[in-house]
């Protein structure tokens, strides 16, 4: 067990469905007693949303691309609310959040009790990353 009293604000648990619908329910679960100052039951006017999306989540290192068909699904579901419901629809560019993978990762390994991933625990000598780097090209005999 992690005795970090940062790790339980660094990995929360999110609302996630296979359905929009399901949404809702699940928010008003997690919300518990506080779920009447959500207001979920109270109509949106979709013509005053103002919607920001992005289809590429950064350029970092760390990132996935996108697949082509999240795209597609993305500008889609923008295309909708725009068109349908009069939406008012900004693609951006959000770079504030292109070195957060980096960050997080970075406090994440720096919690107490979280493992050395790099290092090999039956000898805290050897670096795992060396190793991995020698066997890419095919050098066994490393020791």
């Amino acid at each position: 067990m992690l005795s970090d009293p940062q790790f339980s604000q660094f990995l929360t648990v999110g609302p996630m469905s296979r359905w929009a619908e399901d949404l809702p329910l699940l928010v008003e679960v997690m919300a518990g007693e506080d779920k009447a100052k959500l207001r979920l039951d109270e109509p949106v006017d979709l013509s005053k949303l103002r919607v920001f999306y992005m289809t590429e989540a950064g350029k970092s290192p760390a990132f996935l691309s996108v697949d082509k068909s999240i795209k597609q699904q993305i500008i889609r579901a923008t295309e909708y609310l725009k068109n349908e419901c009069g939406s008012t629809i900004c693609e951006e560019k959000f770079t504030e959040l292109e070195d957060s993978v980096e960050i997080s990762v970075s406090v994440f390994f720096s919690m107490k009790d979280i493992p050395n991933l790099l290092q090999d625990p039956d000898n805290p000598k050897v670096s795992l990353f060396w190793i991995s780097l020698l066997l890419t090209f095919g050098i066994k005999n490393y020791m």
